[in-house]
């Protein structure tokens, strides 16, 4: 019978040397002090942390554990000092309990009960060696979904909290708008979101800027971050890291469409007007989309008179939106959502129609089973992460708001109702986003 090390991978990465045949190391800087065998993350640019650098895994944070790559430093490392992290293969020195799978735990640790944020790590063999990357996890998952406002025979200032770990819904008194808005927008970082524009009431349109942080889960004015000119039913689109987007919209009642783009800095949590990222048609009623870490799109909408299948593609780096054609909707509609997995695809629905575009082409294409289970337009969508995201609230007509949420699979693209996230409060024209970063 063959050994266990005759099916471990027998090379290492070019240029860099390997403890063993068996055994995959790689160089990596510390981004702080590391002990011997501490399971570590090397973060990106949706992790906490300098992108490149290795820091202790951390399962109390899906970015430092779940969606993150992990490995384990074989020796001690000094912050800011380089070192070998083991990412294949076999490492010994722990204490363990053979044939039990290891996941992340916190600070560095590691655990053989299955944590909320779930990172697979290894399997012990023996008492002290652990066989790294049994399972090869490219899950990625944010902590919360937050949706924000809304109308319900009024104007709320309601938030409501996913919690996606068990796909619930409460209402977050702490991150409630500063002021009762509907038809506002959101854009998100992994830190921290704005809920921008809107009408206060019938007719009032509001510039104000409302800034959550995540880690406290409380919302407050935030007058640098306003956008330029007043207006409602515009949308936004998060580059997930630096900035984000507010497009579009209605200056005043009636059919005033604008093509107006602002951008907000979130490190300074400043907006201002960037022409660059005005819509290619004045639109309102539009919806924004995250296509990865260089691109974003935003697609339908009215001038108030034609209803929009345009579709414009936003390029990050330069801040520019043009046009694309590809993209448009396969149905000319107005005041839906959209969901992102943040990478390759993502899937935009309104009442018994739905549309996928895949990012690598910029194509869309009709995607039937993606359709709500209960038809509604006027809802709000959260990403949570690359397995699934979620459509909020909504209206079905004849003054019929509804609480009803639908989980969207994105690897079957198919919506199921999920009763257990029904919003706190009926409500439609409402805004949302989650904390991944998209």
């Amino acid at each position: 019978m063959a050994s266990l090390s005759s099916f471990l991978p027998q090379v290492g990465p070019r240029g860099v040397p390997s403890t063993s045949a068996q055994n995959v190391d790689v160089t990596i800087t510390a981004g702080e002090t590391l002990a011997a065998r501490d399971c570590v993350y090397i973060a990106g640019v949706y992790n906490t942390g300098t992108p490149g650098r290795a820091y202790k895994a951390d399962s109390s944070d899906g970015s430092t554990s779940t969606y993150a790559t992990v490995g384990f430093s074989t020796g001690a490392i000094t912050a800011g000092d380089s070192g070998n992290i083991r990412v294949s293969g076999i490492l010994g020195g722990f204490t363990l309990t053979a044939g039990l799978y290891y996941y992340a735990s916190t600070t560095g640790t590691i655990t053989s009960s299955c944590p909320t944020n779930t990172k697979l790590v290894g399997l012990a063999i023996s008492a002290t060696e652990l066989f790294l990357n049994v399972q090869t996890n490219f899950f990625i998952q944010g902590n919360n979904g937050w949706i924000f406002g809304g109308y319900s025979n009024s104007v709320v200032g309601t938030t409501d909290r996913i919690t996606y770990a068990n796909s619930t819904t409460a209402a977050q008194t702490t991150a409630n708008l500063s002021q009762v808005r509907y038809g506002l927008a959101g854009v998100a970082s992994r830190v921290k979101g704005y809920i921008n524009g809107g009408n206060s009431a019938i007719d009032t349109f509001v510039d104000t800027s409302d800034k959550i942080t995540f880690s406290t889960e409380v919302t407050a004015v935030t007058a640098t971050a306003k956008l330029t000119t007043v207006r409602a039913f515009l949308s936004g689109v998060t580059e997930g890291l630096t900035k984000g987007y507010f497009q579009g919209g209605s200056s005043t009642a009636g059919t005033n469409a604008v093509t107006t783009g602002d951008k907000v800095t979130y490190a300074t949590d400043t907006t201002a007007a960037t022409t660059t990222s005005n819509l290619s048609a004045a639109s309102f009623y539009t919806t924004g989309m995250n296509g990865g870490t260089s691109k974003g799109y935003n697609a339908g909408g009215t001038t108030g008179a034609v209803t929009q299948a345009r579709a414009d593609k936003i390029t990050f780096s330069t801040d520019t939106s043009a046009a694309c054609t590809t993209s448009n909707l396969s149905t000319a509609t107005n005041a839906f959502s959209g969901v992102s997995d943040g990478g390759t695809k993502g899937i935009w629905t309104n009442l018994t129609w739905a549309d996928k575009l895949t990012f690598s082409t910029d194509v869309g294409a009709v995607a039937t089973s993606s359709v709500l289970r209960l038809s509604r337009g006027q809802h709000a969508a959260a990403s949570a992460g690359n397995s699934n995201g979620y459509f909020c609230g909504g209206y079905t007509g004849a003054s019929v708001y509804v609480a009803n949420t639908d989980n969207l699979n994105f690897k079957t693209e198919a919506c199921s109702a999920a009763a257990s996230a029904a919003l706190s409060m009926a409500r439609r024209i409402l805004a949302g986003f989650g904390d991944v970063g998209w």
